[in-house]
């Protein structure tokens, strides 16, 4: 923890215990602050509760900064890769943050999310350890490689590999030893900037003290890993060919040039338009008061398909946000993180455990959202937990409130959207066959029960409608064949959705309008 400079009197010293998803960890010694106190403090070193959720100082005189998110596009890893002998592998990714936040940090995590895993744990380490090295460019101009204009922020390592708690995770979130650290092949270059993660473990950089994301000002992640030559690495591309934000990357062998370049205009065979590493998300101190939210989900709640014209190669909106739900968030300048992973469900956490690191994104939230179900829509309604749907789904509510800040932080449960196949790719409704209409748990059941909101204390505390919300917008969005449970169209191809599941930008652009419009009374914020 650090104040601001000065001076005061009449404080007392407590000593209180420090926990890593409900791991007892150590003690922390803190300040009671007197009453008449009137400082700024940050959090430096981030603790959690025996619930796993970040505990902040409380009282009206504190002015406890919150920890925010400045990122609209960082995700997380959901396949592993195989380094080829161009091993080193650096990229830029354009960002920018909804709210000021200051003493940046970044966070990465050595594993991914295996949603082809039905049977067993989907959250999994690469099953090697990774070098990596970070940089932040802030305040870049345009999408050129040249930003010798920009500030480059070199970001070290230091607290991660001294395992100091909330900067070091296992795979199961606990907190980590250096004895543990060292045996798991973790180490520290004597710079500080180079560090190498043990399989499966998150880590966070030290601060970037004194430096500032600017609100809407644009930055770049610049990021290196460094894996062996035929070792794996985590990988979450960036599906959104946005050569005109800047994103771009370079492979090469041996030892990596570009992190810490400002101008790439010097390098040879750089990809534009294409980012498939990097951290999980961008993190700072933010305005007394400000608040963030998680969201969780499936592919429909992450990017998948939301191309801005049918089969296109441009994804989002301006920013690069994509799906509907990152759209509507960035709409209303919130600040969020991202847990949602396409071909995920809940069952298989509900059965099997393995949501630690998807959890640990959500660590700072002071709300959530979640459109997870949509690839549980066939379980029946009624039975136990990963067999029957209603008790699959509470068991997924009930895993997100766990690890938050409070227990009883708003949490927006959205209703499973339309589905069906069709014979001429969606371009009439004549030729599609429903895969989430009248007869289905989903249509009967579920979306009913959300939209009543007659709820309990192991249900949401609101829902957005989705499925109606898709209807409802489709013909002011240009959509002139709709029938309820089928996809709207319009008599091209693809128009609407990509195929049976997801939809294109058309529908994801008015469904986050609607959703936006709806936020502050569903969160209360």
């Amino acid at each position: 923890m650090d104040a601001t400079a000065g001076s005061f009197s009449g404080a007392s010293s407590v000593t209180t215990n420090v926990y890593a998803n409900g791991v007892l960890v150590g003690t922390l010694p803190y300040v009671v602050m007197p009453s008449d106190l009137n400082k700024s403090l940050t959090l430096d070193s981030v603790g959690t509760n025996a619930s796993g959720s970040t505990h902040s100082l409380t009282g009206s005189s504190t002015n406890c900064l919150p920890v925010l998110s400045a990122s609209k596009r960082t995700v997380l890893p959901y396949m592993a890769l195989t380094a080829g002998a161009n091993n080193v592998r650096s990229s830029r990714l354009a960002d920018r943050s909804n709210k000021t936040v200051t003493d940046p940090w970044v966070e990465w995590w050595n594993g991914y999310v295996d949603a082809a895993t039905s049977n067993a744990p989907q959250e999994k380490g690469v099953g090697n350890v990774v070098p990596i090295r970070a940089a932040l460019l802030l305040n870049t101009s345009g999408s050129g490689q040249n930003q010798s204009s920009a500030v480059l922020v070199q970001l070290k390592w230091t607290r991660a590999a001294a395992c100091q708690a909330g900067y070091i995770f296992k795979l199961d979130g606990t907190q980590p030893t250096t004895a543990e650290f060292s045996a798991a092949g973790g180490a520290i270059s004597g710079d500080g900037y180079t560090l190498t993660v043990p399989d499966g473990w998150r880590v966070r950089s030290d601060r970037a003290y004194g430096f500032t994301i600017l609100k809407d000002a644009w930055y770049m992640v610049s990021w290196e890993i460094a894996p062996a030559v035929g070792a794996k690495y985590p990988s979450q591309p960036v599906s959104s060919g946005r050569t005109d934000l800047g994103d771009m990357m370079k492979d090469q062998a041996g030892a990596g040039t570009a992190v810490f370049l400002k101008d790439w205009t010097t390098l040879s065979g750089v990809t534009a338009g294409q980012v498939v590493c990097g951290p999980c998300n961008v993190y700072g101190s933010g305005a007394y008061g400000e608040k963030s939210l998680i969201n969780h989900g499936d592919s429909i709640g992450r990017e998948n398909s939301d191309r801005i014209t049918p089969n296109g190669a441009l994804y989002g909106d301006a920013d690069g946000c994509t799906a509907f739900v990152n759209r509507a968030l960035n709409t209303g300048k919130y600040s969020w993180t991202r847990a949602a992973v396409s071909g995920t469900n809940a069952t298989v956490p509900a059965l099997y455990g393995g949501f630690s690191q998807r959890l640990l994104q959500g660590q700072f939230a002071d709300a959530a959202i979640t459109n997870m179900g949509n690839n549980n829509r066939s379980l029946p309604w009624s039975g136990p937990v990963g067999t029957g749907l209603l008790a699959t789904q509470r068991d997924h509510w009930a895993k997100i409130r766990a690890a938050a800040r409070s227990s009883s932080l708003p949490l927006i449960a959205v209703t499973f959207a339309p589905q069906a196949s069709s014979t001429d790719s969606w371009e009439t409704t004549a030729n599609q066959t429903s895969l989430m209409g009248p007869g289905t748990p989903g249509y009967d059941s579920y979306n009913p029960y959300l939209r009543a909101g007659v709820f309990t204390a192991a249900d949401p505390t609101a829902a957005y409608d989705m499925y109606n919300a898709i209807y409802a917008g489709a013909g002011a969005a240009g959509f002139t064949d709709v029938i309820d449970g089928k996809i709207p169209c319009n008599g091209t191809a693809q128009a609407g959705y990509f195929d049976s599941t997801h939809p294109q930008a058309a529908i994801h652009t008015y469904v986050a309008a609607d959703l936006a419009s709806k936020l502050p009374t569903l969160l209360g914020f």
